[in-house]
């Protein structure tokens, strides 16, 4: 079985000390590094996502803010207008 080394080289893994002797305990091992490579990936993407829909989120909550100051404003200036328009 020779393609194990490829496996542990693209995983970043490394056998360390201890290596699998047997074709099965290679296979096995190449298993493992590939599904906990692939978890740690997905752990690292769901965090990411919960981190930017909480920036989204902040972000929405200040766009609202913002869009009700201006409406505010207007308001204020229309109001102002309206005012110098009858003197």
């Amino acid at each position: 079985m020779e393609c194990g080394w490829g496996v542990t080289t693209v995983t970043t893994v490394g056998y360390g000390d201890i290596t699998p002797v047997t074709d099965t305990g290679r296979i096995i091992s190449m298993f493992l590094m590939i599904v906990g490579v692939t978890f740690f990936f997905s752990f690292t993407a769901i965090l990411v996502s919960f981190y930017f829909q909480i920036i989204n989120e902040d972000t929405r909550l200040t766009e609202k803010l913002l869009l009700q100051k201006i409406y505010d404003l207007e308001q204020k200036i229309d109001s102002i207008e309206q005012y110098l328009s009858q003197k």
